[in-house]
């Protein structure tokens, strides 16, 4: 219960403290977060931490919340867990180069296309079509 109250609650932490405190204290948190057995705890974190990008570069979110992002579901036992990471990937790719979303986000949602549950693949189609008109 504690773990999902954080969860759900980090982007109003984030607003209350200074931007250095957020990459050395909340970072790790959201780390644990979601690596956490509890699904429910993974997506409130997930969909979340686009609240923590204006505190990064490109190139810390690139480093530090992408590889996260992508490694929420490592054995693919979620789909709500794979369909929450297509929707924060897209915020994400606001927010960085378009090199950044060629590398590290468009092989997730190439991923996402394959998945076994339709409302992954769905998702994903549609978050792929958004990418495109971005970088184009």
């Amino acid at each position: 219960m504690v773990r999902r109250a954080v969860a759900i609650n980090i982007k109003d932490m984030v607003e209350c403290v200074e931007e250095e405190f957020i990459k050395i204290e909340i970072l790790p948190i959201f780390a644990n977060l979601i690596r956490d057995e509890i699904d429910s705890v993974k997506i409130s974190s997930i969909e979340n931490c686009s609240h923590m990008l204006k505190y990064y570069t490109k190139n810390e979110i690139q480093t530090n919340i992408i590889p996260y992002l992508k490694n929420a579901d490592p054995q693919h036992a979620s789909w709500r867990i794979r369909f929450a990471v297509g929707e924060a990937l897209l915020e994400i790719s606001k927010q960085v180069d378009d090199e950044i979303v060629r590398k590290n986000i468009f092989p997730v949602y190439d991923q996402m296309l394959k998945d076994h549950e339709q409302e992954v693949k769905s998702n994903a189609v549609l978050k792929v079509v958004e990418l495109l008109d971005k970088l184009t």
